[in-house]
C-alpha cells in the first residue's frame, strides 16, 4: 500500500456491471462511449478498495492507523504499538450502550440515505 499511484484526471469505463478500464479520462473517451457519466471532479474513485463487510456498531476509530499503512508501517508494528483490532476491541468494550447507540445511529442513517 506504501506505492499508490493517482491518475490525473482519469476515469473508469464500466460494462454489465464490471470495471472494464480505468485511465486517464481523453483515452478512455476515445475507446469506449459512455451512457452515463458520473462527475467525481476533486473526488476520490478507489474501485479496487471494494470491502463488502462491515461492522456497524462500533467506538473508537483507526483512522490514524489508515495512514500509517499507506505509509509503509505493518500491521504488526501498528499492534506492538497499542493499535489494531486490540484498540478497537478495547473501545467497544469500554463503552456504554447509550454511546453505542449514539454512534451508531448516524451511520445507519448515511447508510440508509
Amino acid at each position: 500500500m506504501a506505492d499508490v499511484d493517482l491518475i490525473k484526471d482519469g476515469a473508469v469505463a464500466v460494462a454489465d456491471g464490471q470495471i472494464v478500464a480505468v485511465g486517464p479520462t481523453a483515452e478512455l473517451r476515445a475507446a469506449y462511449t459512455a451512457e452515463q457519466m458520473i462527475d467525481a471532479a476533486g473526488k476520490v474513485v478507489c474501485p479496487g478498495f471494494v470491502e463488502p463487510h462491515t461492522h456497524v456498531v462500533f467506538a473508537g476509530d483507526r483512522v490514524d492507523e489508515f495512514e500509517l499503512r499507506v505509509k509503509g508501517t505493518s500491521y504488526q508494528e501498528i499492534m506492538a504499538a497499542g493499535g489494531g483490532i486490540v484498540s478497537t476491541t478495547t473501545a467497544v468494550r469500554q463503552a456504554s450502550v447509550e454511546q453505542l447507540v449514539a454512534e451508531t445511529r448516524p451511520r445507519l442513517d448515511a447508510m440508509l440515505a
